[in-house]
């Protein structure tokens, strides 16, 4: 189906394409159009179906209205709430919101820019991967107002929102050694990245306010393409050595959950749980599990907030937002059992 142009209504109405376009575009007043003809135009629009050309209005306004979101996995609950957050206040604000997926993988989230890019953004909003730094170079080659969310990037100058990632993993272990565990093991994805670094030394700080040495052994940082495989083995390995796990997101809790079962160690009777970030699945578990609850609606929020104040001053000096988390222990009542 052919799409309805300025030249249709305005060959329907018998006036001209520049008095249509004028209308369409907020300038009829200014222009001295009656308001008699400036109804009829958008009457007859309406009728039509007309849709404006939004890369030729960002061309000549300035602004797209449309901004870019890229982390390492939409599908992840995580960064699926803080998608929906952003969505509903972008929409607000009548922006809309294109979504991409970087699966770790810094050669993808260089093309999901470039696409961006191409579709003229007025800003992005990026979870960064490891290596990413060439990604926010390319960024600011093109001078785009950006935000870096939940994983800070060492060595770049950027308004950042994010949560207090050492604090609240200190917290969590230091529960569990107050609790009587002795022997807890930490698995943790690379330290390349900024928020997982935070999540280990938290780890190694409560050990040492304990008056305890970590034990090398009993750490692992999986890589993100074999984490099934290297999880698997570290368990299988410390599994009858420890007596506690600390897990630095739900990704890894997930999957070392499910060995952990399979392998016949209750993660209720056998070992204790504690988790950075909060899961659906943690809330069907049969045991109590201590979980790190990120406000993820928040982070979004604020992201999104920070990025439309650049996008209007991008002059404007960065900001850091870190966000207080909560820890709770899931199906406490099993706790006491």
């Amino acid at each position: 189906m052919k799409k309805v142009s300025l030249r249709d209504i305005a060959e329907e109405l018998g006036v001209s394409k520049t008095l249509v376009s004028l209308v369409m575009n907020g300038k009829a007043e200014e222009n001295r159009i009656s308001q008699e003809v400036i109804e009829r135009v958008k009457r007859v629009a309406k009728e039509k179906g007309y849709e404006p050309n939004q890369f030729a209005k960002a061309l000549r306004t300035g602004k797209s209205m449309t901004i870019g979101l890229i982390v390492a996995d939409i599908s992840n609950s995580f960064y699926s709430k803080m998608a929906r957050s952003i969505e509903d206040t972008a929409y607000g604000s009548n922006y809309t919101v294109l979504f991409g997926s970087s699966d770790e993988d810094p050669a993808k989230a260089e093309k999901l820019i470039k696409v961006m890019l191409d579709r003229q953004i007025d800003g992005l909003i990026i979870s960064p991967t490891i290596g990413g730094h060439q990604n926010i170079d390319l960024i600011k080659k093109h001078k785009i107002p950006f935000i870096l969310v939940d994983r800070p990037l060492s060595g770049v100058k950027s308004s950042f929102v994010g949560v207090n990632n050492l604090e609240a993993s200190f917290e969590a272990v230091d529960t569990m050694l107050k609790s009587g565990c002795t022997r807890i093991a930490h698995i943790n994805f690379y330290q390349e990245l900024g928020n997982m670094k935070d999540r280990f030394n938290g780890y190694v700080k409560a050990h040492e306010a304990s008056g305890l040495t970590v034990d090398p052994s009993l750490i692992i940082h999986v890589s993100n393409d074999r984490a099934v495989g290297e999880i698997q083995q570290f368990i299988d390995h410390v599994g009858d050595k420890v007596d506690a796990f600390f897990f630095a997101n739900n990704e890894i809790a997930i999957i070392a959950i499910k060995y952990l079962m399979h392998s016949n160690i209750d993660p209720h009777r056998d070992v204790s749980i504690a988790c950075f970030d909060d899961h659906e699945a943690f809330h069907l578990l049969k045991a109590s599990i201590g979980v790190i609850k990120q406000p993820v609606v928040e982070m979004g929020k604020k992201a999104l907030e920070l990025l439309l104040e650049r996008i209007e001053s991008n002059g404007k000096a960065h900001q850091t937002i870190t966000l207080s988390t909560e820890y709770a222990v899931l199906n406490e009542e099993l706790a006491r059992k």
